[in-house]
Order: structure tokens, then C-alpha cells, then sequence
């Protein structure tokens, strides 16, 4: 089986990738495009060969022109100034609201888009709120750092438009809807279940992440746990798959809830990415076209960049969908290689993170292996025990001390590792190159590419990421 045939998406998504690399690199759109073309080129040259078979150049075309035409798209579309109106005078809705700084801002919908507006000491807006705003709307401040924070990215990334700087702030009405359900759940999580259990649904259920839990997964090395992404929504799935398998229109039923689920959990982009790669699966199976899990992560992935470029920008999408990549690649491997899965994700991983915070726990590597398993049960059982306690039935609150009790225990295994292990590991180009030549590896095995060219394929990404990691450091 060929790489048209196995992972086509597989090919237009490296070109998509390059391109946007490039762009953000300050490449022009049409040259970003180009390199986006070459890497597509570049990818079915080492699927296919040299002399690919019979009948397989008009697709290959194809996909080529896709590549070409997307990366353009998507490139542009990356570097293209948001039309921002002069002056704002509109209600909108409360997206979002967070802490930023000293103060807190809330990302707010409105007829003529979204804008971050940051809130008046004192003023508590809550997800849902109706707000007259009066303003005059600005672009975000981008940063020309490699490794600075950059604000722009950040809330491109979530559809905002620019900052307004509000003169007016008016109240107008309280959630409503599906938001002031969603509000709804969160209250009851808060006022009838104990820590740690409350923090772990409010995280699983609601996308929202409890400080103390997360300082308490950031020292461990499983963040990844309290966001939302393939690992959760693939459980939800799961069950419904195994609940509705004999009722009529399981597709709609299972899309249905799946998609449910996504918004009640934020809709944060790795919900997203795992949403529309589970729906393509899903659909695939409903169409008699079982999807691969590795095709379904590439189509998923472009179907996300198509509708918003910026999200290229995004650690929790990046990091998303490299786990997602390396898993469904690498599900190959003999059945006593399988534990092998955590530690790649681990290495692959690691540069992201170390790049953005600074360091990597080595504990992480250890931790991650005991918390797939461990939380694919936690998360199930707890929620099943915690609904009597929401619904406010007397002395239903005891049902959720086995939750309480397994958080604990986990905790407890979880800091005797760290102390163990203890060290911290820093970014560096090394880390770089072996995270690039494993992910290079793996996603090229996954696409039908034989082992030689592989191995040449990683060789030779793992030493340009090395020489460009060096490049960049010497000038940070």
C-alpha cells in the first residue's frame, strides 16, 4: 500500500506546515506556498519513489496543487491585518474571561467580531454575560522573538480580532442558553464535591483547570491530563460506542454527544482536533471506509488550519497533535514495545515544552505511564459516582470519597517518583534533533515509506533542526 492510498492528507498537511513555518519566519505568502509545494513534493517522493506505479501521477498532481493552493491560502490568510472599525459601539457576549497580568480580560463576541476587552478593577464578568461596550478597537502587540511570548498568536488563535479599549461597559443580561447550563454544572461541582475530585471534573468535564491541580500535574509532567483533548473525548466515545451499539442511528447519536461534549468542555483546540478526527473515524466506519487513526489525525489537522491558521500557533495544538501523531504511528510496534509509547510521546514532546516554560520534568516520564491508565479509569468511575452528589440527593456526597481517596493515592505515587527522580531537563538543540527524527520516522513508516528512506528522512530533519536550534539560540 502506497502513501496515496494510506495517508494522502499526510503529505498535504507537511506542506501546509512548511508554509506556515515559513510565513511566521517572514517569508512572503506566494515563496511560503513554494516550500509548502517542495515539502509535499519532498514527502510522495519518498512514499512513492522515483518511479511511482502506474496511474498514481495524476493524483500525486493533485495533491501537489492542493498543497500549493492551501499553503497560499492559509499563509496569507496568516499574515493578512484584521479590518478593525474605527470606533465599536455594540453588545456582545462574554466568550471568555481570564487573568492577564494585574487584570483580568475578557474575550467578548460581537456583530462585527471578536475583541478583547479588558475589565474595570472589581468587575467580575462571567462566560455568557451580555455587555454594552463603546470603545476604540487596536491591533495586539506581535512579537518579533522566536522565543518570547507573543500576545498576538495567543488570541489570534481564539478568534479574537484586536483589543478594545473600552470607554463604556454596561451590563445587559445574565447567561442564558446552553452557557448558563454550562455555568450551571460548574456551580454544582464547586458547592457539592470535595478537592481533589471537584478540580479533576471541573477539568474534565468543564475545560477549566484548578491552580492547585495544576501546579500539583506541572511538577509531575502530566499536564496534558487536565486538558481536554483525544485522551478524554476518545473515553466519552468509547463508552457511547460500547452504550449504543445496538440503538438505531449510533452515528448521529455518538456524533451528537460527541460534539456535545466538545463545547461543553470549551471547545479548547485540541477538543477540537480530537473532535474532528474521532467524527471522521466514525464516519469512515458508517461509510464502510474504516479511517486510520494517523489519516484521521492529518485531515483533522487540516480541517482546523483551514478554518483558522493562527491555531499553527498554539502549544496545546501543537502538543495535541504530536502526541496523537506519535501514538497512532508508532501502534505498530510489537506488543512488548508497546510501553515504549509514553516515553516517545515524552521525547517528542519535550522541546515544545521545555521552549515555552523552560524545563521538563524527567519524573514525567515515569508518571506518564502509570497516568493513562490510571485516570482512563478515575475519570469514568468519578463521574458516574459524583452524579447523585449534583443532583443533590442526601448523603450522596459520601459516593465520591472513593474518587477522593484514588486522587490521593495517585498523588502519593506520583510525588515519591518525583523525588526519585528529581531532575529537571532544559531545552536544548540535541533534544530538538531526536524529537524531530523520531516524529520524521514514525509519521514516514505510518505513510507506507520503506525503513531506508525513513531513516534518511529523519537523518536528515534531525540535523537541520539541530543546526537551526543552534542558530537560534546563539542569537537569543
Amino acid at each position: 500500500m502506497s502513501l496515496l492510498t494510506r495517508a494522502p492528507a499526510f503529505a498535504v498537511l507537511c506542506g501546509w506546515i512548511g508554509a506556515l513555518s515559513a510565513v511566521r519566519l517572514g517569508v512572503s505568502p506566494i515563496a511560503a506556498a513554494a516550500a509548502g509545494g517542495l515539502c509535499t513534493a519532498a514527502v510522495l517522493l519518498l512514499g512513492e519513489g522515483a518511479f511511482p506505479a502506474p496511474g498514481s501521477l495524476p493524483p500525486a498532481v493533485l495533491i501537489l496543487l492542493v498543497s500549493f493552493l492551501g499553503s497560499w491560502w492559509v499563509a496569507a490568510r496568516l499574515v493578512q491585518a484584521p479590518e478593525l472599525p474605527r470606533r465599536l459601539d455594540e453588545t456582545g457576549r462574554v466568550l471568555l474571561e481570564r487573568s492577564w497580568g494585574s487584570s483580568r480580560v475578557a474575550l467578548m463576541g460581537f456583530p462585527s467580531g471578536r475583541f478583547l476587552v479588558a475589565l474595570p478593577w472589581g468587575t467580575g464578568a462571567m462566560e455568557g454575560q451580555m455587555y454594552r461596550v463603546r470603545g476604540g478597537p487596536r491591533p495586539f502587540r506581535s512579537s518579533d522573538s522566536l522565543r518570547g511570548f507573543d500576545e498576538e498568536a495567543y488570541w489570534r488563535c481564539r478568534g479574537a480580532q484586536g483589543v478594545l479599549d473600552a470607554a463604556l461597559l454596561e451590563f445587559r443580561s445574565p447567561p442564558s442558553g446552553w452557557v448558563a447550563w454550562r455555568n450551571g454544572v460548574r456551580s454544582a461541582l464547586l458547592l457539592n464535591l470535595p478537592s481533589p475530585v471537584r478540580g479533576y471534573l471541573l477539568a474534565a468535564w468543564l475545560g477549566r483547570r484548578d491552580p492547585d491541580l495544576a501546579r500539583q500535574h506541572a511538577r509531575w509532567g502530566t499536564s496534558h491530563i487536565l486538558a481536554v483533548s483525544g485522551f478524554h473525548v476518545a473515553l466519552v466515545v468509547g463508552i457511547l460506542h460500547l452504550l449504543l451499539r445496538r440503538v438505531p442511528g449510533r452515528l448521529l447519536w455518538e456524533s451528537l454527544f460527541l460534539w456535545g461534549y466538545v463545547l461543553l468542555a470549551g471547545a479548547a483546540a485540541s477538543a477540537l482536533r480530537a473532535g474532528a478526527m474521532i467524527q471522521v473515524v466514525l464516519l469512515g466506519g458508517a461509510l464502510g471506509r474504516p479511517s486510520r487513526a494517523f489519516h484521521s489525525l492529518c485531515v483533522a489537522a487540516l480541517l482546523l488550519l483551514a478554518l483558522n491558521p493562527w491555531l499553527f500557533t498554539d502549544l496545546g495544538f501543537r502538543l495535541s497533535v504530536l502526541s496523537v501523531l506519535v501514538l497512532s504511528s508508532w501502534s505498530g510496534l510489537p506488543r512488548p514495545f508497546l510501553p515504549l509509547a509514553g516515553p516517545l510521546v515524552w521525547l517528542v514532546t519535550a522541546p515544545l515544552v521545555t521552549w515555552a516554560f523552560g524545563t521538563v520534568p524527567v519524573a514525567g516520564l515515569a508518571v506518564n505511564l502509570l497516568a493513562l491508565p490510571f485516570f482512563a479509569l478515575f475519570f469514568p468511575l468519578v463521574s458516574l459516582l459524583s452524579l447523585p452528589a449534583l443532583a443533590g440527593l442526601p448523603g450522596s456526597a459520601l459516593l465520591a470519597f472513593p474518587g477522593e481517596l484514588m486522587a490521593e493515592a495517585f498523588a502519593l505515587v506520583a510525588d515519591g517518583i518525583c523525588r526519585i527522580l528529581p531532575w529537571q531537563v532544559p531545552f536544548s538543540p540535541l533534544l530538538a534533533s531526536l524529537a524531530a527524527g523520531a516524529a520524521a520516522f514514525g509519521a514516514l513508516r505510518a505513510s507506507s515509506c520503506s525503513v531506508p528512506r525513513a531513516i534518511l528522512a529523519a537523518l536528515g530533519l534531525a540535523g537541520g533542526v539541530l543546526a537551526w536550534s543552534v542558530r537560534v539560540l546563539a542569537g537569543v
